[in-house]
């Protein structure tokens, strides 16, 4: 969305005559997506790398333990 978007969806938040609990329950479904696609993104990279490991350990490309070992050491 962009900012002129969201100051339109805010002025139509703020006209509405809402209770304090109604604010509350709205400001907590705003909020949550981003949350969520947070949470969602950083597993989506765990997955990515986990399935990239597998992939260039079944093609062989990997390195071994001790050539990972020394290059975690000089990093």
């Amino acid at each position: 969305m962009s900012t002129t978007q969201l100051e339109c969806l805010w002025n139509y938040i703020d006209s509405l005559n809402l209770s304090l609990r109604s604010r509350k329950w709205l400001s907590d479904k705003l909020i949550e997506p981003t949350a969520y696609s947070k949470a969602h993104t950083k597993e989506q990279e765990v997955l990515t790398g986990i399935y990239t490991g597998l992939k260039e350990m079944k093609a062989k490309e990997g390195i071994r333990f001790d050539d990972f070992i020394k290059e975690m050491e000089n990093d």
